[in-house]
């Protein structure tokens, strides 16, 4: 299997929420990243936050990957492994 390139992992602020969700399921990592017009990281948006904005309501105003980007964690916590950064961010041990 390819790994996803990171034009692949990420999308325009402009795009819609459903592109994001399509992003993220082609790209198996479950996220994508939101960049705004000047190429600057706006967020990501998760699977599961994808979901909470489709049981809020929100894609049916016509929410764009912009308004439902959320920061990215700088640090990662216990929390943030449980939320799938395990797949991405691996411990290297020389």
């Amino acid at each position: 299997v390819a790994s996803p390139s990171c034009a692949d992992l990420s999308i325009d602020e402009n795009d819609t929420l459903f592109t994001a969700i399509e992003r993220a399921l082609d790209t198996g990592l479950g996220r994508v990243y939101v960049r705004r017009a000047d190429g600057s990281l706006a967020g990501q948006i998760t699977l599961e936050s994808a979901r909470e904005a489709i049981r809020a309501g929100d894609y049916l105003a016509g929410m764009t990957a912009g308004a439902a980007a959320r920061p990215v964690p700088t640090v990662l916590t216990a929390d943030d492994a449980r939320e799938g950064f395990g797949d991405i961010v691996a411990p290297v041990v020389d």
